[in-house]
């Protein structure tokens, strides 16, 4: 009998919760990538460590595969242009983790969410975050899972 892994069962479970996403993640590659701590998308595909996806709740699988796929809904990628890659990848997880929140997805513990950016784009939020980043002085220091 075939053992099913938490990939597996996440992308199964994902029909039912949101037809949505699992069309898009359905048409998407997924490629395991041992090299990259959690999860994280080109705009074409979806990368993935199999360690840290099998250290995941089905539930939360289904949320990182939605998440990636959100950077893909978003065009994160070409959107980005010439901004801070890093800065301009946290300012979607926010947009997006808002997003799958009020969709009723399990939520990782390290994912960024914040209300304050509910209803925002990428670009509005990036802009705050350049503006707070500015009058630290530093770096802001986050845990995303493109990580």
């Amino acid at each position: 009998m075939a053992k099913f892994t938490n990939l597996d069962k996440a992308k199964a479970k994902l029909l039912s919760k949101s037809p949505f996403f699992a069309t898009l993640l359905f048409g998407t590659p997924l490629i395991e990538n041992p090299g990259i701590p959690t999860a994280a998308t080109d705009g074409k595909r979806i990368m993935y460590n199999p360690e840290f996806i099998g250290s995941l709740s089905v539930d939360l699988v289904q949320f990182v595969l939605a998440h990636e796929i959100g950077h893909m809904i978003y065009e994160h990628v070409p959107r980005r242009q010439s901004r801070n890659p890093r800065l301009w990848n946290i300012a979607g997880d926010y947009v997006i983790n808002g997003l799958l929140r009020d969709d009723g997805f399990e939520i990782w513990e390290h994912a960024l969410v914040d209300k304050k950016y509910d209803g925002m784009s990428t670009e509005q939020v990036y802009r705050l975050l350049q503006d707070e980043q500015d009058k630290k002085g530093k770096p802001l220091v986050f845990l995303t899972i493109g990580n």
